[in-house]
């Protein structure tokens, strides 16, 4: 009876993970169409915590604009032309 019980928790679980694998694959190949990639980091029980306010403060640090006509530094990965295609195309699909 336990043996059955722990097989059906097994399966339920092996059927949350296949459905976010599939759910970040389709994130991922999002990001892709916009010309983004997903660098992500390190995750897993042995994985360092990271306080959300201090990850909070790095980001602002990290995109804090130099002087006043510059734009902030963002990661050398992000093709900022093809983002501002993709976003044009978004907005004159959104008019329509």
């Amino acid at each position: 009876m336990a043996e059955q019980e722990s097989l059906k928790n097994m399966e339920s679980i092996k059927r949350e993970r296949d459905k976010y694998r599939l759910q970040c694959l389709e994130m991922m190949t999002f990001l892709e169409d916009y010309g983004l990639k997903w660098i992500g980091g390190e995750s897993g029980p042995d994985a360092p915590c990271k306080s959300p306010s201090r990850e909070k403060s790095c980001d602002r640090e990290e995109l804090k604009p130099i002087g006043p006509c510059q734009r902030p530094q963002l990661p050398k990965e992000i093709d900022t032309v093809v983002l501002e295609r993709r976003i044009e195309e978004l907005n004159f699909v959104a008019e329509k």
